[in-house]
């Protein structure tokens, strides 16, 4: 089959004033009674809602159809059109004749479309005039998302009203699902499916991309793929030799598409997409099979497919799949079958060494000779920075030290390697380098991803003097990113929190001069920065006296202050202050009966300077001078001053052992806490364990790591909660304790005695992670991929 050749449609913006555009949305049914109205509901849900929704009965024996006519009946939106069995393609075929509007996508049956998918890409082409829009693919496996990597990287950022030969890799993506066509655009073209086969969509898909004038690629999620657990979607039954025969004319059709696109970069994206991506999952998955006709079936694709030039030639492909691919191109295709069952997809088993300044990978091939010495060389693209941040905090001298571990992944770290830790301001491009030290002795470092890979070699001490930074920089953000060098292989990649959610040991902010704050943080991403602020006025003195509650204030600079107040955390109360000048620069702001204020809510301290309100802040030694007993003053991340009922429960955590299988954990109650609980749990398991807090708030839990019944937690993660009961009233049930940590440097913890390693992981204000395991030997990673 051969798709005629059309000119290019010319972009055009979109129209003023005109109605909004109707999204025509074909949905093809056979025997999907089970996944059908979670479908249909994800679709009607959807937030955009100019929809005409064409339901394609394809013959399905099941209930599907009546499934289907109760959304009709409920939703004016939705119509259904009967055929006879055809398959998905003629299905597919049927809807887009019918389906009306100004805009064609296609969502089958057992899949889901996220919440706001349709807005957003209908959106996009709406304002970009392009001919159609792509979005980024999830898995849906057992009702749990999971993300595609070749997903991720490909939608890891917009890239609107561009053509195929800007982003070639995106002929990638060459399903037919998580696209909105403009419909002018995929009639004008005369597009149709091929009818009576699989894969019927990707030689299609690629001419699409291969004709429009311009795309959208957009990082939204715009569609979960469902893999059914039974085992019954078409392309989970692919493997058998007339699938594969059907997949192998399915690539030789496309072949002259890409050829016809007439640009190098996307003929040689597609053959890519080929060599590190299908073509090794159907012979890694067919080799491990008793029949041997899948394997050669397999084979022919193959060296349908691709020459042994093309191998070596096209960038991108891992050193496995190029040595699986000569490997079938060779004399001997048996071959691959041994390698499979020497466990050669095992990444994690097979060291990646430097040879000759060559970064090479040891695979069990019985007969090298057989293939070239360059196979076996990783591709850049394999070769990963990985920078852990694992521990950070402010030391005596005034300093930020970090403690942290990095190495590119997977090359065994070695003499030669290069590490350099800069704080750099991606505003301004400014960058401050760190003096980076020599590991410190006796870290444990994070647990190692290869085993020839020693990580505790890879770690290091970094040191930020914050007087390094230009004084005139004012408000910033100072992300931490480290330089990673080994021989020709140099990657600079962010500083990463080791762990989600993650504490910073000790206080977050220092006063790093006068009127200047650094404050510690992980954000979003991940990523470990500092962030500078200059602060007009800060608190110098906290107390209660006879006048009432009193907070004494000062400022390095002149500023006009007019007013300080208490406003109510997640409200609109404000509280303000008798405001007195005391000397030059210089105020005393006075509650007159703090009493009064709602004993059970929190409050946060602010000023007006110069007509903004502001957040006060405080050094930390003002609250340990503070002298108050209404309420109690606290400092939040930031440094941002905070009150809080006296009876607020909650703890803090001092330090955590192992030993005998039962963690033992020591800290201070705070509040009216009476009794401190601990719990380690997941769904299936958990573990529970209590004690009494003394007089002076300490107290020491230990608590097993077995469940009610006695048997042992299994291997795995878990939430560890602290619960608490006030000592004013014992009979009350137990309720949550927020805790803090007060744990130095030495966060996060990795623990271990003769039977079990705990790994701790700090998260939100209520919980840890925990990772349990009973040190069993470390399972083959076969990394066989989804989506071929």
């Amino acid at each position: 089959m051969t798709f005629p050749r059309f000119p290019r449609r010319r972009r055009t913006g979109p129209e003023e004033d005109a109605p909004p555009p109707v999204l025509g949305v074909v949905v093809p049914v056979y025997n999907v009674e089970d996944y059908l109205a979670e479908c249909l509901e994800s679709v009607l849900g959807q937030s955009y809602r100019h929809l005409d929704v064409v339901v394609v009965d394809d013959g399905s024996p099941d209930g599907s159809v009546a499934i289907a006519e109760r959304f009709a009946a409920e939703d004016a939106r939705v119509r259904i059109v009967r055929r006879d069995n055809g398959g998905l393609g003629a299905a597919r075929n049927t809807g887009a004749h019918e389906a009306r509007g100004h805009y064609l996508t296609f969502v089958d049956s057992d899949d889901v479309v996220p919440e706001g998918a349709f807005e957003a890409m209908v959106g996009t082409l709406e304002q970009s005039g392009s001919d159609f829009c792509v979005g980024r693919t999830e898995r849906l496996v057992d009702g749990e998302v999971v993300h595609l990597p070749w997903a991720e990287t490909l939608h890891a950022v917009d890239r609107i009203g561009v053509p195929v030969t800007d982003v070639p890799r995106v002929v990638r993506d060459f399903y037919t699902w998580n696209k909105i066509f403009r419909t002018s655009f995929w009639r004008g073209q005369g597009f149709a499916f091929r009818e009576g086969v699989l894969f019927e969509d990707q030689p299609l898909i690629t001419d699409a991309y291969c004709r429009a004038g311009a795309i959208d690629i957009v990082s939204d999620a715009a569609y979960r793929w469902r893999r059914r657990t039974d085992g019954s979607s078409l392309t989970q039954g692919m493997f058998a030799p007339d699938k594969i025969a059907e997949r192998q004319e399915a690539i030789t059709l496309t072949r002259p598409v890409v050829d016809a696109c007439g640009d190098e970069g996307v003929r040689d994206a597609w053959l890519w997409t080929l060599m590190d991506s299908h073509l090794p999952l159907y012979l890694a998955t067919t080799a491990r099979l008793e029949q041997d006709e899948p394997l050669r079936a397999a084979v022919r694709m193959v060296r349908s497919a691709i020459t042994a030039d093309d191998v070596g030639r096209i960038p991108g492909v891992s050193a496995l799949h190029k040595v699986m691919l000569h490997l079938a191109l060779g004399p001997d295709p048996e071959a691959l079958r041994r390698f499979v069952a020497a466990g050669g997809r095992a990444r994690n088993r097979w060291p990646v060494r430097v040879r000759d300044g060559r970064v090479v990978a040891e695979l069990p091939v019985d007969d090298r000779h057989s293939i070239p010495p360059s196979a076996f060389e990783l591709d850049p693209e394999e070769i990963v920075g990985v920078a852990r941040a694992l521990a950070v905090g402010w030391s005596e001298d005034g300093a930020v030290r970090v403690h942290g571990c990095a190495y590119l992944d997977p090359i065994e770290i070695g003499a030669g390697r290069e590490i350099a830790v800069a704080a750099l301001d991606r505003t301004t491009g400014r960058r401050v380098e760190l003096c980076v030290r020599a590991r410190r002795e006796g870290w444990p470092g994070p647990a190692s991803p290869r085993p020839w890979i020693d990580v505790v070699d890879g770690t290091f001490e970094a040191v930020l003097d914050p007087g390094d930074l230009p004084a005139d920089a004012g408000a910033a953000r100072w992300e931490l990113v480290a330089t990673l060098g080994y021989g020709p292989h140099v990657r600079e990649v962010p500083l990463v929190a080791e762990f989600p959610g993650w504490v910073v040991g000790g206080p977050a902010t220092r006063w790093i001069a006068p009127d200047v704050t650094g404050t510690l943080g992980v954000h979003d991403d991940g990523v470990l920065s500092l962030d500078v602020q200059r602060c007009p006025v800060r608190a110098r003195l906290l107390e209660e006296t006879e006048e009432g509650l009193a907070v004494e204030l000062e400022s390095v600079a002149d500023v006009a202050l007019t007013e300080v107040h208490l406003a109510r955390a997640g409200a609109h109360d404000v509280v303000p202050a008798e405001l007195r000048a005391l000397q030059e620069r210089r105020w005393r702001a006075v509650w007159a009966a703090p009493q009064d204020l709602d004993p059970e809510a929190r409050w946060r301290l602010e000023t007006v300077v110069d007509g903004d309100r502001v957040g006060l802040r405080a050094p930390a030694e003002v609250l340990d001078r503070a002298a108050v007993t209404s309420v109690r003053p606290y400092l939040t991340h930031a440094s941002r001053v905070r009150l809080a009922p006296t009876s607020r429960a909650s703890v803090t955590v001092t330090a955590i052992g192992l030993a005998a299988g039962t963690l033992r954990i020591r800290g201070e109650a705070h509040g009216t806490v009476g009794q401190v609980g601990a719990r380690v749990s997941r769904h299936d398991r958990t573990a529970a364990g209590g004690t009494e807090a003394g007089e002076d708030g300490t107290f020491t839990l230990d608590l097993p790591l077995e469940s009610e019944d006695g048997r042992p937690l299994p291997d795995g993660r878990y939430v560890l909660r602290f619960v608490g009961r006030l000592a004013n009233d014992p009979e009350q049930p137990e309720r949550p304790l927020r805790w803090r940590a007060a744990l130095a440097v030495a966060v996060p913890y990795d623990l271990a005695d003769d039977t079990l390693e705990v790994r701790l992981l700090p998260g939100a204000d209520r919980r840890f992670g925990l990772r349990l395991s009973g040190r069993p030997e470390a399972a083959d990673d076969h990394d066989d991929q989804e989506g071929a």
